[in-house]
C-alpha cells in the first residue's frame, strides 16, 4: 500500500508563477463562459466578465505591466469614451447618458479581456466553440418551443 504524504507548508506555498498561471486560466475561461452563455442569458454572462476582469486587473498587478496590450483600435476605443463622456453634457436625460456609459464601459472591458486572454488561433477556436455550443442551446430550446409550445430555459 502507497503512503501518501502530509501536505507541507513548502507544498502548499504558492509562488507568483503559480498564481499568475491560474489567473490566466481564469482569465481566458471567463471569456470562454462569456461566449457560450451570451445568446442565452444577461445575467450569467456579466457575472463571467466580472471575473475576468477581476483576473485581468490582479495579474496586471502582480505583473506590473500595462492593463491593455497596444493594438491600433486602443485609440478609437478611448476616443469613442470621450466623445459619450462629452456627448452627456448636452444630454436631456442624464440617467440614459450614464446608463450608455455604463454598457459602453462594460463592453471595452470585454474587449480588454478578450484581447489578452485570446493569444493563438486555438484559443480563439474554444471561444468560437462556447459562441456555437451557446447558438446550439438556444436552437434546441427553440425547437422544444415549436414541439410543446413551452419555453425550456426561461419557464416561468
Amino acid at each position: 500500500m502507497e503512503k501518501t504524504k502530509k501536505p507541507t507548508r513548502s507544498t502548499l506555498h504558492i509562488t507568483q508563477s503559480t498564481l499568475h498561471t491560474w489567473l490566466i486560466r481564469v482569465q481566458y475561461g471567463a471569456v470562454v463562459v462569456f461566449a457560450a452563455l451570451l445568446p442565452i442569458g444577461k445575467s450569467l454572462t456579466e457575472a463571467a466578465l466580472v471575473i475576468g476582469l477581476i483576473a485581468l486587473i490582479a495579474r496586471t498587478a502582480l505583473q506590473q505591466r500595462p492593463l491593455t496590450i497596444a493594438t491600433p483600435l486602443n485609440w478609437w476605443l478611448i476616443a469613442w469614451l470621450v466623445v459619450a463622456a462629452c456627448s452627456m453634457l448636452n444630454s436631456v436625460d442624464a440617467g440614459a447618458s450614464v446608463t450608455g456609459l455604463r454598457k459602453l464601459l462594460k463592453w471595452m472591458g470585454l474587449y480588454l479581456l478578450v484581447v489578452d486572454s485570446v493569444t493563438s488561433r486555438d484559443r480563439l477556436n474554444m471561444v468560437l466553440a462556447g459562441l456555437l455550443s451557446g447558438m446550439l442551446v438556444l436552437i434546441a430550446d427553440g425547437f422544444w418551443q415549436l414541439a410543446f409550445g413551452r419555453d425550456l430555459i426561461y419557464q416561468a
